[in-house]
């Protein structure tokens, strides 16, 4: 700026905060709070998804089993039906049992399919569970032993556990965020 005398002047604003009121140390705290409640998610979804695929692990057994059960009673049924036929044939069957025991093995037959349906969605559970493709569960192995915590499955796959890692790397950013600020 020029002045009536000819002469110039200059001016030089300089803003610099000397103290915010405790913000910046404020969000320092919360940041690391927000670390600390990442952590503490993150193994809290770990135990979680142990619970879950054991869970659906044991699902998939039981219906494995059911299904076992249901096929071994289609099979004495359907033995039941030729012994109720050759007696009908001699003379010595009624006809109200030959139709009751069709009856029955095809209602057997009806929860066999309903059996086959179920383990096959238990098995797609167990696979969403452990955070694998669906097409990498074909079968479960109920004659392994009953070990406590041996489930393993690939972490990096879980969604849950990916989520909880992305807040707890957001958390650890705005903490870094809020301690250069107060620098």
């Amino acid at each position: 700026a020029v002045t009536n005398g000819g002469e110039f002047a200059a001016q030089i604003v300089a803003s610099y905060l000397i103290y915010d009121g405790g913000a910046n140390s404020l969000e320092i705290r919360k940041g690391g709070v927000r670390v600390e409640q990442g952590s503490v998610g993150e193994n809290r979804t770990k135990a979680d998804v142990v619970y879950n695929v054991s869970i659906a692990y044991i699902d998939a057994v039981r219906q494995k089993r059911e299904l076992r059960i249901v096929e071994k009673e289609y099979k004495l049924l359907a033995d039941y039906l030729q012994l109720i036929k050759q007696l009908h044939a001699a003379g010595q069957g009624s006809e109200t049992d030959l139709l009751k025991t069709k009856v029955d093995l095809n209602n057997t037959e009806i929860d066999i399919n309903s059996r086959k349906i179920s383990y096959s969605n238990s098995l797609m559970s167990l696979a969403q569970a452990a955070g694998v493709p669906p097409s990498e569960v074909t079968r479960v192995d109920s004659s392994m032993p009953n070990i406590a915590y041996d489930t393993q499955f690939d972490e990096s796959r879980n969604v849950d556990l990916e989520l909880q890692r992305l807040a707890l790397k957001q958390a650890v950013l705005d903490a870094q965020v809020a301690g250069a600020k107060l620098r």
